[in-house]
This record gives structure tokens, sequence and C-alpha cells, in this order.
């Protein structure tokens, strides 16, 4: 009986975990409704936008990140005390620059792997960032890897 009734909430907990995590597909729509944003509304509208926490482009462990021409943070949806950093000189947990490799990436953008912590549980996961570039400006967005702890 007890094992019937772990099976069922093991079930029940993996159903609703796995309806939370962010998709590529997340990540990606929520970058474009920011460029789109931007686009419509400029800078200083759209960083304010992004910089708040219960703002639209804000949605659980999905947030956008700015990166100046410099590799500066001029916008943070998760913690605006990165505003100011350059992350040219940052590391993950396994010590990959993986913001020059943003810094790299071409007209077109891409997409960036690194390992960092996620804003919601606190835990350092694999973590793809899906990178749009416009008037110079990088605007990311990434989702955290389940079970990609490391």
């Amino acid at each position: 009986m007890l094992t019937k009734i772990s099976a069922i909430i093991f079930i029940f907990l993996s159903f609703n975990f796995a309806a939370v995590a962010a998709t590529p597909e997340d990540a990606k729509q929520l970058l474009n409704e920011a460029t789109s944003f931007y686009k419509a509304n400029g800078k200083q509208k759209t960083f304010a936008e992004i910089n708040n926490p219960d703002g639209q482009f804000t949605r659980g462990e999905l947030y956008i990140f700015v990166y100046d021409s410099n590799g500066m943070v001029v916008a943070h949806g998760a913690d605006t005390t990165w505003i100011g950093v350059d992350i040219m000189s940052l590391q993950d947990a396994n010590g990959k620059f993986f913001g020059r490799e943003i810094m790299q990436l071409g007209e077109s953008g891409g997409e960036v792997d690194y390992v960092w912590p996620n804003p919601l549980t606190g835990k350092v996961q694999k973590k793809t960032s899906y990178i749009i570039l416009i008037d110079g400006l990088r605007f990311g967005c990434g989702i955290y890897k389940l079970g990609g702890v490391q």
C-alpha cells in the first residue's frame, strides 16, 4: 500500500514539476517579446520593464538580461545588482568564461551553454541562454536544464 501511495505521489510531483519547467521555446518567445518591446519603446522603458521583478519579462525561472557592446550588464530581470558588472571576466562554476562567448556571437545571435544558479532554487544547474543582438545590445534569456547540476 505504501509503495502504491509513494508511486502516486512521485508521478503527481513529476507531472507538476514538468509543467512548470521552462522550454527553449518559452525562452525564445520571452526574448522575442522583449526585443519587440525594445523596438517599440526604446532603451529606457525597456530596461525599466526588464528590471521590474513583477514586470512582463520575468516569468518563474525565465528572465531577460541585456549586455551593452562592451559587455556591461545594463538590465537584469532576476537581480538588478548585476547592473554595471563586466561579464567578460565572469566564470561559471566550471571555470568557463561564458560572457566572452556571448560577446563573440555575431549579428545573428545564437546560444551559449554554461552552469549558473537557478533564481528559483538557488542550485547551480546547466543553462542554455539564447541571445539576440539589436543596436549593439545583447538581449538574452535562458533555460535551466532539469537534473543538470554542474
